[in-house]
């Protein structure tokens, strides 16, 4: 996970066992510590991501802060 400004996080998927989906992502503590929260890396990847259900090892998603408005990523 790499730390961007503003509260932004970088995170490359990874392929492991059980496989990274957006809910396990959020999930993890170091990302939201909450599943649900998963529509925020979606809304801020939608460029990337054409299908909620479809993310590939090595893809590289930002992650924005928590809470407040998604916005854009910070350019770093």
């Amino acid at each position: 996970i790499e730390e961007l400004s503003g509260g932004w996080k970088r995170y490359t998927v990874e392929k492991s066992n059980p496989a990274d989906c957006l809910w396990r992502i959020a999930e993890k503590e170091d990302i939201y510590s909450d599943a649900k929260l998963w529509p925020r890396i979606f809304e801020a990847n939608k460029k990337t991501i054409r299908n909620k259900n479809l993310i590939y090892p090595k893809q590289k998603l930002n992650i924005p802060p928590k809470t407040g408005k998604i916005g854009s990523v910070p350019k770093n």
